[in-house]
């Protein structure tokens, strides 16, 4: 993305992310099949990668977005490994559940239509709310597979402006196939100098974000308390060691950057008084040390009562 490359799916997220806002050109760098041996003006073909450059034009692009998906708003989506239509979990008090569904059932077809996928379970859902749908559910228990017929109706809710169906059930986790997974690793003896490389980024980003912010090309409904850091603290967890320790990390970038910002009651401010007194050769003057200490009070709070607040509204 832009020249900078990207290991990960999650290295193409934070690099779209560095663009919102922003105007002209992203250039999208990817290896498409049969392409290899083909040179490109912007990949660093160094490892053997070489592949076709493809130019997206954008103006002011995602400005002030309340819940920015910048991959989505491009038209870029990672590939899954085919989802069957099996129920991972159920709503309580919602269509699903009443209507006899169970966690591991698998759905086979709707008023006589064979359902493919998931998704495609999903856009039937979907595209029929208040309307009664047959199903055809194959059901396993104790090695025994058995052949139902249960009927829903669908929940009408809004979503994007337009009322759509809803019955309140997950789907099933798959695993990714090997083929379809990357492992990024580093020798011990090594390993330092890419994780003060991510912490730089972690650390731009942040800047970047609050720049942004500040202008108005990121959204102030994209800061988040401690609610929200709580629920994703929660899923990180439940998806393993790995995923809550680089979690945590992220956290504590983020909140290390922003306890250096030179504002007054943070450790920032105490640094900013430092240089100044290292300046001038003598301390800031306690009027003026009183003065910040309510400027910086004022502001903390302020942006603590609006990450409340954002919190709140996404729970509600």
């Amino acid at each position: 993305v832009d020249g900078v490359r990207t290991k990960t799916w999650a290295d193409v997220n934070l690099e779209l992310f560095n663009r919102l806002g922003d105007s002209g050109e992203i250039v999208i760098s990817v290896l498409e099949p049969g392409t290899i041996g083909i040179s490109t003006s912007s990949m660093d073909t160094s490892s053997g990668y070489t592949g076709v450059d493809y130019r997206i034009p954008v103006d002011n692009w995602l400005r002030g977005e309340d819940n920015p998906a910048p991959a989505s708003d491009l038209g870029l989506r990672l590939r899954y490994p085919v989802t069957p239509a099996v129920l991972g979990g159920l709503v309580a008090d919602k269509p699903a559940i009443k209507s006899g569904l169970m966690p591991n059932d698998r759905i086979l077809s709707v008023d006589g239509q064979a359902v493919r996928d998931w998704s495609h379970w999903v856009e039937i859902v979907q595209a029929s709310p208040g309307k009664q749908l047959e199903m055809t559910v194959e059901r396993s228990r104790d090695e025994q597979t058995r052949t139902l017929i249960l009927s829903v109706v669908p929940e009408g809710r809004e979503l994007d402006g337009k009322v759509t169906g809803f019955v309140g059930a997950r789907v099933a986790s798959v695993d990714f196939p090997p083929e379809m997974q990357r492992e990024v690793s580093y020798p011990l003896y090594s390993a330092w100098i890419p994780a003060v490389e991510k912490t730089w980024s972690l650390t731009t980003f942040t800047l970047e974000s609050i720049g942004k912010m500040i202008t108005g090309d990121i959204s102030t409904k994209n800061l988040s308390g401690p609610i929200t850091i709580a629920q994703v603290a929660n899923a990180t967890a439940k998806s393993g060691v790995e995923q809550f320790v680089r979690f945590i990390a992220l956290l504590s970038v983020s909140l290390g950057v922003l306890n250096l910002l030179p504002i007054p009651v943070l450790d920032g401010g105490h640094l900013l008084y430092y240089l100044v007194e290292l300046i001038t050769r003598k301390p800031v003057p306690d009027r003026v040390q009183v003065w910040g200490l309510q400027m910086g009070m004022f502001f903390i709070v302020s942006i603590m009562l609006l990450a409340f607040y954002n919190d709140l509204m996404r729970l509600w």
